[in-house]
């Protein structure tokens, strides 16, 4: 099932301005834009982050699952992340369930990664491997039991497999997209332009 479809470049989805980023999907999970996140008609139609204040809340945590999910994004970073925090390195946020959980990000070294938390200490991560910096991409990643695997505009690059059928949630944060609250207790922000953000309970 789609749980979350939030497509900016579709005017039932967003407007081109305004704070509401309304879900095209019948769960009716929305995103609020917080702290004037941008829009470009560039690439057909995107969302874009400052990297330093701007993200999109859904302002719960309803789509914490534990079995079988598909996350996927498309979108655009023009630069290496530089925003260290004081227990983690640079990164770029695009969606996360806050620092545990899952998150797509793009890390200091360019490439489009994955972390999905079984334990508060245990994670399993996926990168792709080349940079993404420069180009419009489409990630994916989807957990199959035990099996994380990680797509590349559409193709299978990596599959994992996790130390158990969990995923570990910390306190009721809730579902962002462009930045998260990540470990040391740092808030990261994402310079990016986000087109799609969807979420499948499968």
């Amino acid at each position: 099932n789609l749980a979350l479809n939030l497509d900016a470049g579709r005017t039932a989805s967003y407007s081109g301005s305004g704070t509401a980023w309304t879900a095209l999907s019948a769960s009716g999970l929305n995103g609020q834009l917080v702290n004037g996140v941008g829009f470009t008609a560039s690439g057909g139609g995107g969302l874009t982050f400052n990297g330093t204040s701007q993200y999109v809340t859904l302002g719960n945590d309803k789509l914490r699952y534990t079995d079988n999910f598909t996350v996927e994004a498309a979108f655009r970073v023009n630069e290496l992340p530089s925003n260290a925090g004081s227990a983690c390195g640079a990164r770029y946020p695009i969606i996360s369930n806050w620092d545990w959980g899952y998150n797509l990000y793009v890390a200091s070294n360019g490439k489009a990664a994955i972390n999905v938390y079984s334990a508060s200490s245990q994670a399993t991560s996926i990168s792709t491997a080349q940079s993404v910096v420069g180009s419009t991409v489409h990630i994916a990643f989807k957990k199959s039991g035990t099996a994380l695997s990680l797509y590349f505009n559409g193709t299978l690059v990596e599959t994992k497999t996790m130390q158990s059928n969990n995923v570990y949630y910390f306190q009721s944060y809730p579902f962002t997209i462009g930045g998260y609250l990540g470990c040391g207790g740092d808030f990261f922000y994402s310079k990016s332009t986000i087109y799609v953000s969807r979420v499948y309970s499968r």
